[in-house]
């Protein structure tokens, strides 16, 4: 018997210290976007104890992977297409308090959620190359002795990069930037965000953007 009841606290407390491990696991983020010429692309990703969604963008298309380790188990393409059905209504502004009055509602737990991100977000590198041409040459060497000035003072900061180079022949405005991001205890945010779902003013507001909601309101 007693042995039993010592198994069944043994148990008890391994189950206690792995999901205490899983709360503690970091969610790594990086972003990566880029434009070059009339090329736009942009690289999202996302890894969490062994789970990552990555999602690429490029010129209207894109695709969405989910991976367990380097494994891929679910991948989506997203390409433009031409949307159907009858136009949006216009939106009543006679209409438009009561909807106001409920964002304002909610906006403790919205401020709570974006506090909850601000303490447990950490920017871990962040990368800037760009090359830029403006107006006229004597703007573009404004801006850029402007940015030697300060660029001293950013790169302080051993997590910060940044690469400027003017182009004084012509307009222009391209390069690339990497930001990654560690969110440390992120299992904090989705516990907010679904207290932020259940509550009731939530569900009121979201009948506002029903279609025959608005109708009914025209």
């Amino acid at each position: 018997m007693a042995a039993a009841v010592l198994f069944t606290f043994l148990l008890i407390g391994v189950i206690a210290a792995a999901m205490y491990l899983i709360y503690l696991i970091p969610l790594d983020i990086s972003l990566v976007f880029e434009h070059q010429d009339s090329a736009t692309s942009l690289c999202a990703g996302a890894s969490w104890c062994g789970f990552s969604v990555r999602g690429r963008y490029r010129n209207g298309n894109g695709i969405l992977d989910i991976l367990i380790g380097e494994t891929r188990i679910w991948s989506h393409a997203v390409e433009p297409g031409a949307r159907a059905g009858e136009p949006r209504a216009a939106w009543d502004f006679r209409t438009a308090g009561e909807p106001l009055r409920e964002i304002l509602m909610l906006k403790p737990g919205v401020m709570r959620i974006i506090r909850a991100l601000v303490r447990h977000t950490l920017i871990r590198r962040l990368v800037c190359d760009i090359r830029f041409g403006l107006s006229s040459p004597a703007v573009t060497g404004m801006v850029f002795g402007c940015y030697t000035a300060i660029r001293p003072l950013v790169m302080q900061d051993r997590r910060v990069s940044l690469s400027a180079s003017p182009v004084f022949d012509r307009e222009l405005l391209e390069g690339s930037c990497r930001c990654d991001l560690r969110v440390d205890r992120p299992l904090v945010v989705p516990a907010l965000v679904i207290r932020l779902f259940l509550n009731p003013r939530t569900w009121h507001l979201a009948s506002f953007a029903r279609p025959h909601r608005q109708r009914g309101g025209a």
